[in-house]
């Protein structure tokens, strides 16, 4: 029957074992509070009697304050119960050079000094005694106080001149490209696109299509084939011209194909299919008569082309 009393499950194994840890667990933070209650009371009952035991509970029993063996002054930070005042011990200063511990010395707290200090590394300038007011943290009554005592060096009380607006700068218009004189004759053949920008009416943009053009056709034939290049070159450009250099026959009429025939100026598309059709049907082409059976060579067309053909 005993065994049967003592017999548990696993679930009640577990949460004995669970209960018994909580218990001890229980009992050791017990011990450790007892302990160290009465270690406290204990340190609290002693009175310390060195110096560094003195300074030690000073500062646990005070908040963050200045204190200074002078009796002149004293500092005393926020949330103590002395007032919150500087005594300040005031001497001839520029706040432009004064240091540190110049500063602290006239009664000023680190804070002020530094906010003061920082104010300079950043540009800061105090170019009139009651420029000094500006410094963020400086108490109104130790301002009126330091005033009298500013000294601002000469150095510091001029300002620096601005520098002048930049003078607007002065185009100069340039003198147009030269022109050359009445009278003047280029060869069309030959002229680049700098001596044809000479000639009176002509630009860059003409002087471009004129070269453009000779170079498709091979060369100039006459000085009238200006006005095939643009409508701004009237017959009255003509004067500046003559032909010197011969052209060159540039069309091989029985060899070339549709796009190389194409090209020329003086055949489209289509006169450059029947010309390559004609070919393959009727042989080699020995004269441009043979294409007046077509309508879209006309007369005028073939008369053109003649200088640029070669069989």
């Amino acid at each position: 029957m005993w065994k049967e009393f003592f017999y548990f499950s696993r679930n009640d194994k577990i949460a004995i074992g669970i209960l018994s840890t909580i218990i001890v667990v229980s009992l050791v933070i017990l011990c450790f509070r007892t302990q160290r209650s009465s270690l406290t009371d204990d340190l609290s009952g002693k009175q310390p009697t060195d110096s560094s035991a003195l300074l030690f509970r000073s500062e646990a029993q005070t908040p963050v304050s200045y204190r200074r063996d002078t009796s002149q002054r004293s500092y005393h930070s926020e949330g103590t119960t002395a007032p919150n005042r500087l005594i300040i011990v005031p001497e001839p200063f520029d706040p432009n050079t004064a240091d540190s511990s110049q500063l602290i010395r006239m009664g000023l707290s680190p804070r002020i000094a530094s906010n003061l200090l920082r104010y300079r590394r950043k540009g800061g300038v105090f170019r009139t005694p009651e420029s000094l007011s500006r410094i963020y943290g400086l108490p109104e009554d130790v301002y009126k106080q330091l005033l009298p005592y500013i000294r601002i060096g000469e150095q510091f009380t001029k300002r620096p001149m601005k520098s002048p607006l930049p003078q607007r700068p002065t185009f100069v218009k340039k003198d147009s490209t030269y022109k050359y004189p009445e009278g003047t004759r280029l060869d069309l053949n030959s002229a680049d696109t700098t001596e044809l920008k000479k000639i009176p009416g002509i630009g860059s943009y003409l002087a471009r299509k004129i070269v453009s053009m000779r170079l498709r056709l091979g060369g100039f034939c006459s000085v009238e084939q200006l006005q095939e290049v643009s409508p701004h070159l009237t017959p009255d450009m003509h004067r500046w011209f003559i032909i010197e250099t011969p052209h060159t026959p540039g069309i091989f009429i029985n060899k070339e194909g549709v796009d190389r025939l194409r090209d020329h100026p003086y055949l489209n598309f289509y006169q450059a299919r029947i010309i390559v059709e004609h070919r393959k049907k009727h042989g080699a082409i020995k004269s441009l008569q043979e294409l007046t059976l077509y309508p879209e060579f006309t007369p005028e067309d073939l008369d053109r082309l003649k200088p640029y053909v070669s069989f």
